[in-house]
């Protein structure tokens, strides 16, 4: 069942507290669809958007939380609720059968998404993070090569990290049985601190900046950049909605990129809003400092805040082909459309 969280401009923060800690600990919420007969203002488009969450909420959607919690899409006319898919959903799904009109990417989700049909596209990409292995700074792993028969704790059946792990490996003279994986779920942290494992998977910024608060020292951190391109996060629309509605969709990604503007230039005001709203969801300010710092692109200062790098989405769908994730070759515009993203780029005076 799809857990909904339906959400105004600033409810009561009791309120969302416990909506938010009903859907964490699984007790069911109405699951209904997106409402499409809401007016809007262009040409009877709806002016109603459901973005499906890819988790519960967390500092790295802060760019939708900015834009919700700061008025940026009320101010632009639109009626925003938000969804979060259950353990047998995934916003992939919940967007490609219509029951959100967007939702939230990361890694090779869209690829994989569109290779099965799904009629979805990546309307902007708003963080440019990495995957990789982290180690313990003061430990006896100082390279790749170190890390020959010792256990390595992985995210299991995540397509990116399967893929860019074994190319890390050989990048550095080591065959990708010549070490030994354990499945770590998605807490990588706790079994590297406790000396579970000599090496972890994580995110940078995420699992990496959750070391660093927990052991007080940045872990040593080899990024699968080395060897793929880069660990993408981002919003894809619904084909048909967006079709549909091209103002609304517009509208709607504008404000989400005035939310990265937001989080990049004040991640201070992003940590209050999300914490205000959400009291009971401890998220230190140091994730939102370096979220918001993964919004600046390399291109940001010339592109702006959102820009779809197409380079990097053709290397990702080769990778997605040589590791059978698709069964064939896509085109980038299958993929990616920036049709819906601002004729006047949304620029950060931080990147």
């Amino acid at each position: 069942m799809m857990k909904r969280i339906v959400q105004k401009r600033r409810p009561g923060p009791r309120l969302l507290a416990a909506t938010v800690a009903a859907v964490v600990m699984g007790v069911g919420l109405a699951a209904c669809g997106g409402d499409d007969d809401g007016g809007g203002d262009s040409g009877g488009e709806s002016n109603k958007v459901t973005f499906a969450l890819g988790f519960s909420p967390n500092y790295g959607q802060v760019s939708f939380f900015n834009a919700l919690l700061a008025g940026y899409y009320e101010d632009a006319g639109l009626d925003v609720d938000y969804v979060v898919p259950d353990s047998t959903q995934t916003a992939a799904k919940l967007v490609g059968v219509g029951r959100a009109d967007a939702g939230e990417f990361f890694g090779l989700d869209p690829i994989s998404a569109v290779g099965e049909d799904i009629p979805l596209k990546v309307a902007t990409t708003w963080a440019f993070g990495q995957l990789g292995l982290m180690a313990d700074p003061a430990g006896d792993v100082k390279s790749v090569a170190d890390l020959e028969g010792q256990q390595v704790g992985i995210f299991s059946g995540l397509p990116y990290s399967e893929a860019c792990r074994p190319r890390l490996l050989e990048a550095n003279g080591l065959s990708p049985d010549s070490v030994d994986t354990v499945d770590v779920g998605f807490n990588s942290v706790t079994p590297l601190l406790s000396g579970k494992v000599a090496a972890a998977e994580g995110g940078d910024p995420a699992e990496t900046v959750t070391y660093e608060i927990e052991s007080g020292n940045a872990p040593t951190y080899f990024s699968y950049d080395e060897v793929c391109a880069p660990f993408l996060f981002g919003v894809f629309v619904n084909d048909e909605w967006a079709s549909d509605n091209p103002e609304t969709a517009s509208k709607f990604i504008e404000a989400t990129l005035q939310g990265a503007k937001l989080a990049n230039e004040d991640p201070e005001e992003s940590h209050r809003l999300f914490t205000e709203e959400f009291p009971d969801l401890e998220q230190p300010l140091l994730q939102f400092e370096k979220f918001g710092e993964a919004t600046c692109g390399p291109d940001a200062a010339e592109e702006g805040l959102g820009y779809n790098p197409s380079g990097d989405y053709e290397e990702l769908i080769q990778l997605s082909v040589e590791s059978e994730l698709i069964p064939e070759e896509l085109s980038v515009d299958e993929v990616v459309t920036d049709e819906y993203l601002p004729e006047e780029p949304v620029t950060s005076s931080a990147c």
